[in-house]
């Protein structure tokens, strides 16, 4: 696990050594999230880590709420493949796109935002943002779905069947 981290540590010091583009369209509300904060959420997911006060407010989403339950998956995905991607194993993200699923997370993790997130329409502004960065990164998000359906998917299946065995056996 180790080496996943540093991999993953390597990858980031690599895209932070380029240039990156700016945070969103003028409109974008994207453009509210501080460079501290999207770095330390960058950091905790290089660690293989989702910040606990991220994982409350995905675990507190409406699950009878379409919207909230796609903002919830989406943002899921945006984790899995950056982990996926900082590990080495995906390699189809480049880092103005790693740079792009880390602001609309970020954007997500802030409670004070364009809408703040204790108003019964909180996040509005937070589904507007996350699903514009999945349509603009929609091939790179059906690569790596294919990517983990291929790969890891497998391993699970192989797995859970091994642990069946000794549980019957």
């Amino acid at each position: 696990m180790q080496w996943m981290t540093d991999f993953g540590t390597r990858q980031l010091q690599g895209c932070a050594a380029r240039r990156l583009p700016p945070a969103g369209l003028p409109d974008s509300a994207l453009r509210l999230v501080t460079d501290p904060e999207w770095k330390a959420l960058e950091q905790a997911v290089a660690r293989g880590q989702v910040p606990s006060d991220l994982a409350v407010k995905l675990a507190r989403l409406n699950r009878d709420d379409l919207r909230h339950r796609q903002l919830e998956q989406n943002c899921r995905l945006f984790l899995a493949l950056l982990e996926a991607a900082g590990a080495g194993q995906f390699g189809g993200l480049t880092c103005a796109q790693r740079h792009r699923l880390l602001l609309a997370l970020a954007y997500v993790q802030k409670d004070e935002d364009a809408i703040p997130d204790y108003r019964r329409d909180g996040f509005t502004d937070d589904q507007r943002e996350v699903r514009g960065i999945a349509e603009e990164l929609e091939s790179v998000l059906r690569a790596y779905k294919l990517w983990r359906l291929r790969h890891l998917v497998p391993h699970l299946w192989r797995t859970s069947a091994a642990a069946a065995r000794r549980v019957a056996g």
